[in-house]
């Protein structure tokens, strides 16, 4: 019975007491109930434990330290997940009801595919839908990873044993699954269920310029990195190029108070 096989999910939280509580509570709904969740509390300053630790669920394990890190904290997560999967989750997202069960499903009948994603609908602070993004169903080259957004971070579902045997980059802050997709391009069999699998939060206080141009600086690492290797060279100063010019137009639009537009237009509206 397919409904014996654990499935381990796993949440990095800092700060997310606003968010925290009802991220739980998609999970805990799930269509799919033989899970486990392991939550991680990155060093948080507000009240996300006190509101984690009202959640009295067996399968839940809750462990609170000192921050460390996204990229640690994620690969802390996957040293102690015990499933035969493991699903990726942010503290201020949303599961669907049966994301866990899609991706599950899928999985089981594409035993080739080591991880998959699927598409989100973005929300604002408030959970109102701002649109929605579908990333490519298959991924079909390593230029197309190179390129970018092939999936989105927060819908992965994999093979834990592909996980264990990938560990995140800690030495990167921002863009640490970038530069995974990227070591592992030409490795890893990477798919997407086309529906959507979670809400996204996506409001100003986390799409600030300032964060874009971090993650793109150190995304620019990454191909300058990987890229001269695996797509090469005329390909991988032509994709540097492409992301300079597109550094350049959000500096403009923001400058021009048309930076929440910039990010809108990324999204498909209903």
């Amino acid at each position: 019975m397919i409904e014996n096989i654990l499935i381990s999910i796993g949440i990095p939280c800092y700060n997310a007491e606003e968010t925290i509580g009802e991220t739980i509570k998609s999970i805990i709904t799930q269509t799919y109930q033989n899970w486990e969740l392991i939550i991680i509390d990155d060093g948080s300053e507000d009240n996300s434990l006190e509101i984690i630790k009202q959640f009295c669920d067996n399968r839940i394990t809750v462990i609170s330290r000192e921050n460390r890190g996204l990229p640690a904290t994620l690969n802390e997560i996957t040293n102690l997940a015990k499933g035969e999967f493991l699903a990726r989750m942010d503290a201020d997202d949303i599961m669907l009801p049966n994301r866990i069960t899609r991706q599950f499903k899928y999985l089981q009948a594409h035993n080739d595919v080591d991880l998959l994603g699927g598409g989100i609908i973005c929300i604002d602070n408030q959970g109102n839908s701002t649109g929605e993004r579908f990333p490519p169903s298959v991924i079909n080259s390593k230029y197309q990873i190179f390129k970018g957004e092939v999936v989105f971070h927060p819908t992965i579902m994999g093979k834990l044993k592909w996980f264990k045997n990938n560990l995140y980059d800690e030495s990167y802050i921002r863009s640490e699954d970038f530069e995974l997709w990227c070591r592992t391009a030409g490795q890893a069999v990477i798919h997407n269920i086309p529906e959507t699998l979670l809400y996204y939060r996506e409001y100003p206080g986390n799409t600030t310029l300032s964060k874009y141009l971090l993650q793109s600086r150190i995304s620019r690492q990454v191909i300058l990195k990987y890229g001269i290797e695996k797509i090469g060279l005329k390909k991988t100063y032509f994709l540097l190029f492409r992301r300079f010019v597109k550094d350049y137009v959000y500096i403009l639009l923001k400058s021009m108070g048309l930076w929440k537009m910039a990010i809108a237009r990324r999204n498909t509206p209903f």
